[in-house]
């Protein structure tokens, strides 16, 4: 029975320790005749002192693509403005830039409703996502370990007083 309980509660505290980890990411896509015009900027915070941002692509060809924050990033991601700059380098067209979103690591999704934007030739533009403050920081994973670990120590201490009798 003691060996029982010992491996249900290091098969619990192991359950509770390991968290399903999921990656937060940015989708985004233009409308334009050649896309490798642009450098695209990634970044959250304000546009002229960001808290955090990165060149996510340099004069490419793709119309779309996912971008995985790095987790250096993470720490700005709640209660935030993030925003994506498309910077027209050459002369000659125009395009636009046709969805701008953001999936936190809980699976929800976060559509900027600036999109579609207009970017003239030449020119810069941006798309912004408001994130809120983090939805699920309302039970810390410690405290509830905590708990969890003193009712386990409270059943056991009671579970020995019944022995002694």
């Amino acid at each position: 029975m003691k060996k029982l309980l010992v491996g249900l509660v290091t098969m619990l505290f192991l359950a509770g320790m390991v968290g399903v980890a999921s990656a937060t990411s940015i989708y985004w896509s233009m409308s334009h005749t050649y896309p490798a015009d642009f450098i695209i900027t990634l970044g959250a915070g304000t546009i002229s002192d960001p808290d955090w941002s990165a060149v996510i692509q340099n004069h490419e060809w793709d119309f779309s693509d996912t971008y995985t924050l790095p987790t250096v990033a993470e720490d700005y991601l709640w209660d935030n403005t993030w925003w994506i700059e498309f910077d027209d380098q050459y002369y000659g067209d125009s395009g636009s830039i046709t969805a701008f979103s953001l999936t936190d690591n809980y699976g929800t999704t976060y559509v900027s409703t600036d999109t579609p934007v207009y970017v003239p030739d030449r020119a810069t533009r941006y798309a912004y996502i408001h994130t809120p403050t983090d939805p699920n920081t309302s039970v810390p994973e410690p405290a509830t370990m905590l708990l969890f670990g003193t009712g386990l120590a409270g059943l056991a201490g009671l579970r020995r007083r019944q022995g002694k009798k």
